[in-house]
């Protein structure tokens, strides 16, 4: 049985609305017009033009380089691994972000991960760094 981590508030408190700044910096210096979704339970960014979101996740434990082989995307997210979606990742001081598309995570298998949040039963995409694309944020 999958198991999800239950929502921090605090977590998302501290994480949520600088990564979506963070991201939307990157998008406006990329001469791409987007904005923060207005619904809290929808995808995190919209695309003011044409068909497009993103969903934001700021990471601690990246600070310079990634520190892994791949990155982990949470099972929990794949209600919006829809077409046209972009998965970022924010670093921690939040001067970096990688990029990947829903269609490339979804060609890639699930599995369990041990977390400090849950033990056992949380299952994560386990996506190649080579498939993401790394951007500086000025």
């Amino acid at each position: 049985m999958k198991t999800r981590k239950p929502f921090n508030k605090a977590a998302h408190a501290s994480n949520d609305a600088i990564g979506k700044q963070t991201v939307l910096k990157l998008l406006k210096s990329m001469d791409v017009e987007a904005e923060e979704n207005s619904n809290p339970y929808g995808v995190d960014i919209l695309l003011k033009k044409g068909v497009g979101s993103y969903e934001v996740e700021r990471r601690s434990i990246w600070t310079e380089e990634w520190p892994f082989a791949t990155v982990h995307i949470p099972e929990r997210k794949t209600k919006f691994l829809i077409p046209e979606m972009t998965y970022a990742v924010v670093n921690k001081d939040c001067n970096k972000v990688m990029l990947c598309s829903s269609e490339t995570i979804l060609k890639y298998e699930q599995l369990e991960v041990p977390n400090k949040a849950v033990a056992t039963g949380e299952y994560f995409y386990d996506v190649p760094l080579k498939e993401w694309t790394v951007h500086d944020v000025g």
